[in-house]
C-alpha cells in the first residue's frame, strides 16, 4: 500500500476489511464505491456458493466496516436511500451514466444490417444476462402480424437457457427471428445497436439487489436512441416515464408485453425523442463536481478492488476524471486483464 495514499477508494463492502492494513501505512480519506446493497444475502451470484448460515456470518462480520468509509458512493437514488441507516455517511449517488456523446446514425454496421433484418421489421433487442423472464416476451411476439425479431447480446445463466429459449423459438414458429450472441465489445455497442427499434430489460425484481438497481443497459440503449421496453423496477421505471422515453411492463405476462409493444409501436417518434432527451441529460459529466469536491487537496488517490477491476468502465471513469483534476492515481487489483487502457491515461497499476 502506498505510504503517501491520502485518498482511497474501496471497490465493494468486500474491500472494507482492508482499512485496519491501509491505516497502518497512510491515513487517507475513505470512500466505498457502493455498487450493491451491503449484504451477502441479497445478491444473486457473488454469493451464490454459500448457505443462509454462511451468508449471514459474513455480513455480520462486514457490519462493522460500514461505518467506517468517510463517505459513500453508490449507484441508484434507491441504493442511497438504504444505507444511512446501516450508519453509512455521506451517501451520494454516482450513476453509471455513459460519457457524453451524439446519437449516432444508423450506419452500415447497425444491427439490422448486420443479421440481415428487413428494414421494416421490428427488432427488439436486448443485452446483457440472458434470463428465464425472456419466455414471455417471445410468446407475446410470436403472434404479432408484423413479424418482429428479438435480438440478444450477452451471456446466459445457467448455459442450459440459450437452447431453450432457442428451443421456445422454434416451437412458436419464430426460428430465424429470434437471434442470440455473444456479448459485445463496448466500443462497438452503440453503433450495432442505432438499428433496432426498442431495448429490452428484463429486471429480475426477486432478486433485493435488482429492485434497487439502474441498470447500464437502460443507458447503453438511449446512447443508441432506443426508446426502453422494462419490467417495473423502481429506478429504471422512474427515468422512462421522467424522460417518456420507453414504457413500463407492469407484469411479466404475454399479455402485459404484448400491450407495452403496441403502445411503443404507436408511440415510436414520440419515445425517441424522449430517449435522446435522457441521453442528452443523463451523462457521466455530471459526477465530475462530486468527484473534485470529494478529494479537495488530495494529490494521491488509490482505488482497490477484490477482483479484476480494470474491465469495468465505471472504475475506468472514476480514475480517468480523476487524473484529469489532477490527482495522481494508482489502482490496486487481482489479475488485472485489461491494464492497458489505464497505462495510456497515466493510472499506475498494482497487481496482487
Amino acid at each position: 500500500m502506498p505510504g503517501d495514499a491520502d485518498g482511497v477508494i474501496l471497490r465493494g463492502v468486500q474491500t472494507l476489511p482492508a482499512i485496519p492494513e491501509i491505516e497502518r501505512a497512510c491515513r487517507p480519506k475513505f470512500v466505498l464505491d457502493c455498487i450493491e446493497i451491503p449484504s451477502f444475502g441479497a445478491r444473486s451470484s457473488a454469493a451464490a456458493d454459500l448457505s443462509a448460515k454462511q451468508k449471514a456470518e459474513l455480513d455480520a462480520y462486514l457490519e462493522p466496516f460500514l461505518k467506517r468509509p468517510d463517505a459513500v458512493w453508490t449507484v441508484s437514488d434507491a441504493l442511497a436511500e438504504r444505507l444511512p441507516p446501516l450508519g453509512m455517511r455521506n451517501v451520494r449517488t454516482v450513476a453509471n451514466y455513459r460519457d457524453r456523446a451524439p446519437i449516432p446514425p444508423v450506419g452500415p454496421e447497425n444491427v439490422k444490417a448486420r443479421l440481415g433484418i428487413p428494414a421494416d421489421s421490428p427488432c427488439f433487442l436486448s443485452s446483457g444476462l440472458l434470463t428465464n423472464l425472456c419466455p414471455a416476451l417471445l410468446q407475446a411476439m410470436s403472434g404479432m402480424a408484423d413479424a418482429p425479431y428479438f435480438v440478444f447480446f450477452g451471456g446466459a445463466a445457467p448455459a442450459w437457457l440459450r437452447r431453450d429459449m432457442e428451443a421456445m423459438a422454434d416451437a412458436l414458429g419464430m426460428a430465424g427471428r429470434v437471434r442470440l450472441f455473444a456479448p459485445l465489445p463496448y466500443d462497438e455497442m452503440t453503433e450495432v445497436f442505432a438499428g433496432a427499434d426498442f431495448n429490452v430489460i428484463f429486471n429480475e425484481l426477486s432478486t433485493p439487489n435488482n429492485a434497487v438497481a439502474l441498470p447500464n443497459r437502460l443507458f447503453d440503449g438511449f446512447a443508441a436512441g432506443l426508446p426502453t421496453l422494462a419490467l417495473p423496477a423502481p429506478e429504471t421505471a422512474k427515468i422512462i416515464r421522467t424522460y417518456d422515453a420507453g414504457v413500463v411492463v407492469p407484469e411479466n405476462r404475454p399479455d402485459a408485453w404484448r400491450a407495452a409493444i403496441a403502445e411503443a409501436q404507436a408511440r415510436q417518434p414520440e419515445l425517441r425523442l424522449g430517449a435522446a432527451a435522457a441521453n442528452d441529460a443523463l451523462c457521466w459529466e455530471a459526477h465530475k463536481p462530486l468527484f473534485t469536491q470529494e478529494f479537495e487537496g488530495a494529490e494521491h488517490i488509490v482505488i482497490i478492488g477484490s477482483a479484476d477491476i480494470t474491465a469495468a468502465n465505471r472504475v475506468f471513469r472514476i480514475a480517468r476524471d480523476l487524473r484529469d483534476i489532477g490527482h495522481r492515481v494508482t489502482l490496486i487489483g487481482w489479475r488485472l486483464r485489461s491494464p492497458d487502457r489505464f497505462r495510456d491515461i497515466g493510472v499506475e497499476l498494482i497487481e496482487i
